[in-house]
């Protein structure tokens, strides 16, 4: 008994030593492909990784990785909810530059890991299709909680150690359309169709304020389209967007808010509002406004600066310091409509702010800084770049990005309605480009002497099963050499834990003459 507990005992020290091993080893990997791996949203990962019991494997697919860097200039990867579940309309980046949550047309909502390629933890999947995700944003310092707000007025928040559902409300009867985490109070800040603010509580789970335009005064019965968060404490004040080309201020008072500012977004609806790191400027990206509650024809949207600072003088038209209007591009055939659809903002060199806009079908650029205090100006676009013109085989001509948020000051991804993922890296040319261009007389460079404003980084494609292969023939697309690897991997564990091996499908070529081997 004795010698047989000795037994068991050297075998789980040897088993414990060798997961320690393995969990340094992939820790200090992760830390060298940019990501931190103590992060609380990376832990499923690091389980996933646990469980393989080829050391090499993550090697051999970053060899693979870093082969097709040289071939092709970028990484080529496939996820199957891409194939699923239909085009994300929702990205929400968790900070480390690598991590992005991913909410689904169809209802799923997914963190994707684009340094490692592959889905970190996945959720809204097991019971079906779902309404659509419309919001997301951080809920916790670390990272550790997601919220998300859904078509039916759903608030989730998620756990992303596990995950799992930490806490679910329904909190609203329409749409939410706005969400904010307030770190202060620990609580998520929500704007809904429905035309009510409401503050919940994470810790408690309950709402601990709310608000609502008075009967028969501004904004009653007109739905809110975007939300954003100005100052701290007493100073604080919430802007939300309106269908009817409204921006209006309120104020808040404990559990209440007031309405105290009404502007005018010159019949266009904000989609997006973002405050700038200097505390004062706020771009608003905006689509046409609701052609009955605007009371004529809307304009076509685009992109408005306002100054926050002035929002308490008589005259709050003063506020608006910039603007560029969105030119009509409405195609019924292609699915692109008026106005920007997605908005994020990256800070450059020099303290410079650049706003990356989703609209007319490419991505166009905005630097905030050349706009300047005093009269209103006009907003020029520094450059444009079509994100799916350099792969004009692989999209279809519908195809347009839907979706765009910044991973760092050099990165950023993109969503498209392909469906398909890409992340660029910011060209390092981009300033003196945009002295140049402010040149009268100067020289135009040759065009291959001359980067492309966004350089393709890494692209995640939806899975397509080639015509006449059966499912059990269709590998992944990750090199046969990976494959037959993964799949060896798959029979020696059925194998070791007492399961009958079943029979290996030959592997085939992608040459297209039916090598087997």
């Amino acid at each position: 008994v004795d010698v047989r507990a000795a037994l068991e005992d050297d075998k789980f020290r040897v088993a414990y030593k060798r997961h320690e091993e393995t969990l340094e080893r992939q820790q200090h990997h992760c830390c060298l492909m940019g990501f931190q791996s103590t992060s609380p949203y990376a832990r499923p990962l690091m389980k996933d990784k646990l469980t393989v019991t080829l050391s090499h494997l993550d090697d051999l697919a970053t060899s693979y990785s870093a082969d097709q860097r040289r071939q092709q200039g970028y990484t080529q990867t496939y996820a199957e909810l891409l194939t699923a579940s239909g085009p994300v309309r929702s990205l929400c980046s968790l900070d480390d530059g690598a991590t992005v949550a991913c909410a689904s047309s169809q209802g799923p909502i997914w963190v994707y890991n684009w340094r490692e390629g592959r889905e970190v933890s996945r959720m809204r999947c097991e019971t079906g299709p779902n309404c659509p995700v419309l919001q997301m944003c951080k809920a916790s310092e670390d990272n550790g909680l997601l919220a998300s707000g859904d078509q039916h007025g759903r608030l989730v928040l998620w756990d992303l150690r596990g995950p799992s559902v930490a806490s679910e409300a329904h909190l609203h009867q329409q749409s939410i359309t706005g969400l904010h985490w307030d770190k202060s109070s620990n609580a998520v800040l929500t704007a809904s169709e429905d035309t009510h603010l409401m503050l919940y509580d994470i810790a408690s789970g309950t709402v601990i304020g709310r608000g609502k335009p008075q009967s028969l005064t501004c904004g009653d019965g007109v739905p809110s389209t975007a939300l954003a968060v100005v100052g701290e404490g007493a100073t604080r004040r919430l802007l939300v967007g309106g269908a009817d080309g409204k921006l209006r201020c309120w104020a808040q008072d404990g559990s209440t808010f007031n309405r105290i500012h009404t502007i005018s977004c010159n019949k266009t609806q904000a989609s997006k509002c973002i405050m700038a790191n200097d505390g004062w400027r706020l771009v608003v990206a905006t689509r046409p406004a609701d052609t009955i509650l605007c009371g004529g024809d809307p304009n076509s949207g685009g992109l408005l600066l306002f100054d926050v600072r002035r929002l308490s003088e008589s005259d709050e038209s003063s506020a608006l310091v910039a603007h560029c209007a969105a030119d009509r591009f409405s195609n019924e055939f292609s699915g692109i409509q008026d106005g920007v659809w997605d908005m994020t903002l990256m800070s450059g060199k020099h303290d410079s702010t650049v706003a990356l806009c989703c609209m007319n079908g490419v991505v166009r650029a905005f630097d905030i800084n050349s706009a300047s205090e005093g009269t209103l100006k006009e907003l020029v676009s520094e450059w444009s770049f079509d994100v799916l013109g350099s792969d004009t085989d692989t999209f279809p001509p519908a195809a347009y990005p839907c979706a765009i948020t910044s991973l760092n000051e050099n990165l950023v991804m993109t969503a498209s309605t392909e469906p398909a993922l890409a992340v660029w890296r910011r060209s390092d040319n981009l300033e003196n480009i945009a002295k140049s261009d402010h040149q009268e007389h100067r020289v135009e460079p040759s065009p291959w002497a001359r980067e492309p404003p966004l350089v393709l980084r890494s692209r995640c494609s939806m899975l397509r099963k080639p015509q006449g292969v059966r499912e059990t023939e269709f590998l992944l697309p990750y090199g046969t050499t990976l494959c037959a690897i993964k799949d060896s991997l798959q029979h020696d564990r059925a194998r070791h834990i007492g399961f009958p091996p079943r029979k290996m499908p030959p592997l085939r070529c992608r040459c297209g003459l039916g090598c087997t081997f």
